[in-house]
C-alpha cells in the first residue's frame, strides 16, 4: 500500500469514529455497551514468548530434551536428575523496548509503546549433597510464565473538522510456583513430574473519544473502560527424556487443562455523548461498575515433543508445542445492570436499565516451534542462538484480546565455571496483525477500516542471567 492509500485509510477511520458519536442518541442502550463503550485492549494472550534460564533463553527456549539444571523445572522436570550438585539459577533483570507502527494511524512513524524489564525466574535443584539419592532429584521454581504490557496514545485532527483520541494501557501476566521431581529409570532414560500453581492477572485502562463539527451540527462522544481480573489455577505435568543414541536424544511433556480454583474481577464503564444543533441539544450518559465481575482465563492442555542432535562441540534442538483449543467461553461477565440516562431539549431525563453483554473469547489449537543450539568454543565460553514462533490462538473475535502472531530470534554468549555461570545476549521479536485497532461504526453503516489497517509490533531485548553451583 502506498502513502496515499494509508492516508485515505486513516481519514476514513477517524471519520467513522466521529460519525459513531452522532449516532449515539438514537441507539439502544444494549447496542451502545457492546459496540461503543468497551474500547479494545492491547492484551496478547499468546503462549510461547517467555524463556527463562541461563542459556535456555538465548536458545529461544529449545530445551525440552536437554534441560538438566534448575530451569528443567520449567522446560522438562525429567532432566533434574542430571544435576549432581545443588544449583540456584536466577534470570536477572534485562530490558525490552517495543516499537509500534501501523497504517491508518500515527502516520508520523514508529513510537516506543513500551519499555520495561524482562520476566524473571528463580529456580533451585537440590543436589546429592542435600538429598543423598543418586537417581532422584527435587526442584522448585518461581517464574513469570506469561508477560505482556503495552500502551498506545494516538490522536488525529482532519481537515473535515473531525478529531479522535485513542489511549490504552494493557498488561497480562502469569506468575507460577512449581515443584518437580525427577527419576532416572536408567542412565539413558528419565521421568519427571511437576505440579504448578499459576496466578494470572489482566489489567486494562482505555479511553476512546471522537468529535465531528459541521455548519449545522456538533457531536462528540467519550468512552472509558477500567478492568482488572485474576485467576488461580492448578495443573500437573508428566515428562521424559531418552538418550536414544550417542548423537540423538528425544523428549516429551504433557499437561492437562488447568483447573481453576479461585477468580475475581472488577469492571467500570463510562460513556458520555452529546449533540448540538439548531433544533436543540441532546445528551446521553451511560454508567456501569461491578467490583465483583467474573473474569475467566482458560489454561489449555499442552503436548510437547522434541529431539536434539549432538556432534562434538555443536548441539541443536527442535521442539514442537501443541496447545489444544479451549472453544468459546465467557471472559468477562456480570449480573450488575447498566444505567443509561437520555436528556434533550424540552424533555425530562429518562433512565433505562439494560444488561451488560458478556465478552466472549475462545482459542484454536496452536502449534509453536522452538529451534536453538550452541557452539562450544572452549570449556568456558559458548555461543548460542535460536528462533521461535508464537502464533495467535484466537478463534473468536473479541475486543478483550488482540490477535497477533509473533516470531523471534535470540543470540548471545555464556561463560561457565565450576561455581558460577553467566550469559548475555540480544533478542528481536516481530509480528503483524490485520485486525483493526477498533471499529466503532454505527449500526447499518459498513465498516470503514477493516483489513486495510495493520498493526506491527517489534520488540528489542537485552538479556542476561546468572547461576550459582554449590
Amino acid at each position: 500500500m502506498g502513502a496515499r492509500g494509508a492516508g485515505e485509510t486513516g481519514g476514513r477511520w477517524w471519520v467513522a469514529l466521529a460519525v459513531a458519536g452522532a449516532a449515539v442518541a438514537s441507539m439502544p442502550a444494549n447496542a451502545q455497551v457492546s459496540q461503543i463503550v468497551f474500547p479494545p485492549t492491547l492484551l496478547v494472550p499468546n503462549y510461547n514468548h517467555v524463556f527463562p534460564g541461563l542459556t535456555e533463553s538465548l536458545e529461544s527456549g529449545a530445551d525440552l530434551v536437554r534441560a538438566w539444571t534448575a530451569p528443567a523445572v520449567w522446560y522438562n522436570p525429567a532432566g533434574l536428575v542430571l544435576s549432581s550438585r545443588t544449583a540456584l539459577n536466577a534470570s536477572l533483570q534485562g530490558y525490552e523496548a517495543t516499537l509500534l507502527t501501523g497504517t491508518g494511524f500515527n502516520e508520523q512513524g514508529a513510537q516506543v509503546s513500551n519499555f520495561r524489564g524482562v520476566p524473571s525466574f528463580v529456580g533451585l535443584v537440590l543436589g546429592e549433597e542435600v538429598i543423598p539419592l543418586k537417581t532422584v532429584r527435587f526442584g522448585f521454581a518461581m517464574s513469570n510464565s506469561i508477560s505482556w504490557s503495552q500502551g498506545i496514545n494516538l490522536s488525529s485532527t482532519s481537515a473535515t473538522r473531525t478529531s479522535a483520541l485513542y489511549q490504552v494501557n494493557s498488561s497480562f501476566d502469569q506468575f507460577q510456583a512449581q515443584a518437580a521431581v525427577s527419576w532416572a529409570v536408567s542412565p539413558k532414560f528419565r521421568l519427571g513430574f511437576s505440579l504448578s500453581v499459576p496466578y494470572t492477572t489482566a489489567n486494562n485502562a482505555g479511553q476512546l473519544t471522537g468529535s465531528l463539527r459541521s455548519s449545522s451540527q456538533a457531536v462528540g462522544s467519550l468512552r472509558t473502560v477500567a478492568f482488572s481480573g485474576y485467576n488461580f489455577h492448578i495443573f500437573p505435568a508428566a515428562s521424559f527424556q531418552w538418550e536414544a543414541l550417542n548423537w540423538l536424544a528425544v523428549g516429551a511433556m504433557v499437561s492437562p487443562p488447568g483447573l481453576r480454583i479461585l477468580r475475581g474481577g472488577s469492571l467500570t464503564l463510562q460513556a458520555v455523548s452529546n449533540s448540538a444543533s439548531a433544533s436543540g441539544n441532546s445528551t446521553q450518559q451511560l454508567s456501569f461498575r461491578d467490583t465483583g465481575a467474573t473474569f475467566n482465563y482458560e489454561i489449555p492442555a499442552e503436548v510437547s515433543v522434541g529431539f536434539a542432535l549432538h556432534f562434538g562441540p555443536v548441539e541443536v534442538e527442535l521442539d514442537a508445542h501443541w496447545y489444544l483449543g479451549t472453544g468459546p467461553y465467557d471472559v468477562i461477565s456480570s449480573s450488575v445492570p447498566v444505567y443509561t440516562v437520555n436528556s434533550g431539549k424540552g424533555t425530562a431525563p429518562a433512565t433505562t436499565v439494560s444488561s451488560l453483554p458478556t465478552q466472549v473469547w475462545g482459542t484454536r489449537g496452536v502449534l509453536d516451534f522452538n529451534l536453538g543450539g550452541h557452539l562450544k568454543l572452549t570449556n568456558l565460553i559458548s555461543l548460542h542462538a535460536g528462533f521461535y514462533s508464537d502464533l495467535a490462538p484466537a478463534n473468536v473475535p473479541s475486543v478483550v484480546y488482540r490477535t497477533i502472531s509473533l516470531y523471534g530470534v535470540r543470540g548471545g554468549a555464556s561463560i561457565t565455571t565450576p561455581s558460577i555461570a553467566g550469559s548475555v545476549g540480544l533478542g528481536y521479536q516481530f509480528g503483524t496483525s490485520s485486525t483493526a485497532l477498533f471499529e466503532v461504526t454505527p449500526p447499518g453503516v459498513p465498516p470503514q477500516n477493516g483489513a486495510q489497517q495493520k498493526l506491527t509490533l517489534q520488540t528489542l531485548s537485552l538479556l542476561f542471567s546468572l547461576a550459582f553451583f554449590f
